[in-house]
């Protein structure tokens, strides 16, 4: 995985909360959210903070959201915000 980048598998995903994978190059507090295509976030994960080193996130509860078009966010503390879109069939 390189960083930088954020995937997510099932996608498309439909029965099964996806699971975000992401590298941190420092320590940091890290959150990922999801938002719907109207730009509100439908989950937050507040993860704390997390060493050096690659991470799998499940998103609980994704499963059971409308079908759609969605748009996954991870960020670290003083990064920009690395985003993915998730579709849900």
């Amino acid at each position: 995985m390189n960083p930088g980048t954020v995937l997510v598998s099932p996608n498309p995903g439909s029965s099964t909360d996806p699971e975000v994978a992401f590298e941190l190059m420092h320590a940091s507090n890290v959150s990922i959210k999801l938002f719907n295509s109207t730009g509100s976030a439908v989950i937050i994960n507040n993860l704390g903070n997390l060493n050096v080193g690659t991470y799998y996130q499940k998103l609980n509860n994704a499963s059971d959201l409308s079908n759609g078009l969605y748009i996954i966010s991870v960020q670290a503390d003083g990064e920009a915000p690395i985003t993915t879109r998730w579709i849900k069939l």
